[in-house]
């Protein structure tokens, strides 16, 4: 928000502890979906290189589904907490 750069040590597939090609996977498909900007994808038969994180910036569509993911989860525990205290909803 703050123009404040991504530490992108912290957005690779060994600190979130995953396989690197379903990260790399992850990364493309945020991209592809226009969720995120500022990087390149490159596909190969030996597989995907990524370049450019350090530039990585949320597009409002990717701001936008934070907002409604969040929004959905918070329904969702409202909603099992009225099932806890009303009995058959």
């Amino acid at each position: 928000r703050a123009g404040e750069r991504i530490n992108v040590t912290k957005l690779t597939a060994e600190a979130l502890r995953i396989p690197q090609a379903y990260w790399a996977e992850i990364m493309c498909n945020l991209l592809d979906e226009g969720y995120v900007k500022g990087y390149s994808v490159r596909r190969y038969l030996s597989g995907t290189t990524i370049t450019g994180l350090e530039d990585i910036q949320i597009t409002p569509k990717g701001i936008e589904y934070l907002k409604e993911n969040n929004m959905m989860r918070k329904v969702l525990t409202y909603l099992k907490e009225i099932g806890e205290l009303v009995p058959g909803i």
